[in-house]
């Protein structure tokens, strides 16, 4: 499963920040995963690379719903086999791995947790700077 940010750089796809508009892009993996080339280990124990956007062969974003526990969530992005979730149903799960944010909650979760999963992908430039489609510069 899919979400988020994603970015192929020499025919590997890349989970990716959620920052997709500017020059340059941080590519993540997974922080069990094995050192994978030209990554430094982040805070969070996470992989990260920051490649220029023209490098890449695809760059592209996920939108992904589905259902955890009976709610409707918006799948934010997926790292290995975890996914991160966000909602604003009423009341959240009895869970405590729900972290309460005023009106909205966020989880991290298995993904084998989730069903219903439905996804949609667009495709952004890998051009920069990116010019917006109709206009003339």
């Amino acid at each position: 499963m899919l979400a988020g940010g994603h970015a192929e750089l020499d025919g590997v796809v890349h989970s990716t920040t959620s920052l997709l508009s500017g020059p340059l892009i941080q590519l993540l993996v997974h922080r069990d995963a094995e050192a994978p080339g030209g990554f430094e280990r982040r805070v969070d124990g996470t992989w990260m690379r920051v490649v220029e956007r023209t490098s890449l062969t695809r760059l592209f974003r996920v939108t992904t719903h589905a259902t955890w526990r009976g709610h409707e969530v918006r799948v934010e992005r997926v790292l290995g086999h975890e996914a991160h979730l966000w909602s604003q149903t009423y009341r959240p799960p009895d869970d405590s791995r729900v972290v309460l944010d005023r009106d909205s909650w966020s989880a991290t979760v298995p993904v084998d947790e989730l069903s219903d999963v439905v996804s949609t992908t667009g495709e952004l430039s890998v051009t920069w700077p990116v010019r917006p489609e109709g206009l003339a510069w």
